[in-house]
């Protein structure tokens, strides 16, 4: 039978993974606005008569550019996919968590998985009353969890701490009893008692044998 001794993640370790999870888009999506922003190129020009022109030209952002931030999202959102599928976010899996069944103790299926941060999570989005449940809740869940019905464990600490999920190794067999003699000793009879006597667990007439 595999162990369930798994350590339920901090607070703390769940909020800095939720910080990973948020900075990583909304730095790809700085860099995409960055490369596919217009820029206005200025000139300047003096001719010989000291008079002095100036003027700008608008320009569309590079394509190398833009080519290259829109491959960094494609890729974060692949190495998120395949992480939800391990039942983790890239930022659970930086600091060592992963979203376990509160039933059976196994990791979350991709599909609840994914069902789980893009479609529950928003109950817990509001006012982020769900997320701040965490801080209250004795087992550090939020509303999503209890809509789920999951656990965030910390798989370091409980790998540091010898308790892991793998199966639990098979006990030693027990040595085995020495073979019966060939010549058994005779059995022995209980006598039967004589008749009108009884035995002394049935008198005083309570009519209950104990």
């Amino acid at each position: 039978m595999a162990k369930k001794r798994l350590k339920l993640a901090k607070p703390g370790k769940r909020f800095g993974a939720a910080c990973i999870d948020g900075a990583i888009p909304f730095i790809l999506y700085i860099i995409i606005i960055i490369a596919a922003s217009s820029r206005n190129t200025y000139s300047y020009n003096y001719n010989f008569d000291n008079e002095f022109g100036y003027g700008y030209q608008e320009t569309s952002g590079s394509p190398v550019a833009v080519a290259i931030a829109v491959l960094l999202l494609l890729a974060y959102l692949i190495v998120e996919l395949v992480f939800y599928a391990k039942a983790a976010s890239i930022g659970k899996k930086i600091l060592g968590l992963q979203v376990v069944s509160s039933i059976d103790g196994r990791p979350l299926g991709f599909g609840r998985m994914l069902y789980r941060e893009f479609i529950v999570k928003q109950a817990s989005s509001v006012l982020m009353l769900g997320y701040i449940w965490i801080l209250v809740d004795d087992k550090h869940r939020g509303w999503h969890d209890k809509i789920m019905d999951t656990y965030v464990v910390d798989i370091k600490a409980s790998t540091a701490a010898g308790m892991t999920n793998e199966p639990a190794p098979a006990a030693p067999a027990a040595p085995q009893a020495p073979a019966a003699s060939a010549q058994a000793a005779p059995a022995t009879t209980a006598s039967a008692p004589a008749a009108g006597s009884c035995c002394s667990s049935c008198t005083g007439g309570t009519g209950s044998i104990r």
